[in-house]
Parts: structure tokens; sequence; C-alpha cells
């Protein structure tokens, strides 16, 4: 059992605590459970936004490894050392371009940046800026 369901499982007797509460009679403690209630949902709400930011930089760490494990070694190679043939290199820069756009760059804009929305913005920027630089180094590359 993770700590979320723990956490989960105490919000839970905590309403039943609160739903079940015997008021008697007095107005007073209505408030309070009114309160405890607001209280509560304002922390479901939190766990549901922490879940969703955990959800997304998990999504960011995966394309960023595929970023820097398998394409940029490969940019990396074709910069340094592009075929002499030019059709040769047209193919092989429209490969990796290709891949950079359609693995990359389409889905960090498919990432929602909901939860801890700035974490999230600023890992998602830094990644399309890496790989804008890549694409630039590429385009270099292919007008020699």
């Amino acid at each position: 059992m993770g700590a979320g369901f723990a956490d989960t499982f105490v919000l839970v007797l905590y309403v039943t605590d609160l739903v079940h509460f015997d008021l008697q009679g007095r107005p007073d403690l209505e408030k309070v459970r009114r309160e405890g209630l607001r209280e509560v949902h304002g922390l479901i709400q939190a766990m549901m936004e922490r879940k969703h930011t955990l959800k997304t930089f998990a999504q960011l760490d995966s394309i960023e490894c595929l970023l820097y494990s398998e394409l940029k070694p490969k940019c990396v190679l074709f910069v340094s050392n592009p075929p002499k043939k030019a059709n040769i290199r047209d193919v092989e820069y429209k490969k990796l371009s290709e891949t950079l756009l359609s693995r990359v760059i389409l889905e960090l804009d498919a990432v929602k940046t909901m939860g801890d929305r700035e974490l999230i913005a600023a890992k998602r920027k830094q990644l399309i800026w890496e790989t804008q630089a890549m694409l630039s180094e590429l385009d270099a590359v292919r007008k020699r």
C-alpha cells in the first residue's frame, strides 16, 4: 500500500466521522461540520492535483529519456560527421528532423500543464528549447 492509499483512507474515515457526527441539535456544530467537509474537499483536490503532477512529470521524463538517450546521440553523430553526398545528407536530415518533430515536439504539445503548472511548464519549455537547438544544428549541417 502506497502513501496515496493511506492518505485517501484517512480522508474517507474523516468524512465518515463528519457525516455521522451527532450534532445534538446544536447549530454551531453544524457550522464546524461544514467547515470540516470543505477542508476535506480541499485536501482531496490537492491530492488529485499532486497525482496529476506526478503523472505529467512521468510523461515528461519519458520524452526527455527519448530525446537524450536515443535522438540526441544520432543528431550529434550527424552534425559531427555528416554524409558527404548531398542526397544522403538530405535523407538523414529529414529522418532526424521529422523524428524530433513527431516524437518530441508533438508529444510535448500533448502534455497537459495541470497540477503544478509552473514546474511542468518550465520542464516542458526546457525540452522544447533543447529540441529546437538540435533542429537548428541539423539545419546548419544540411545547408553546408
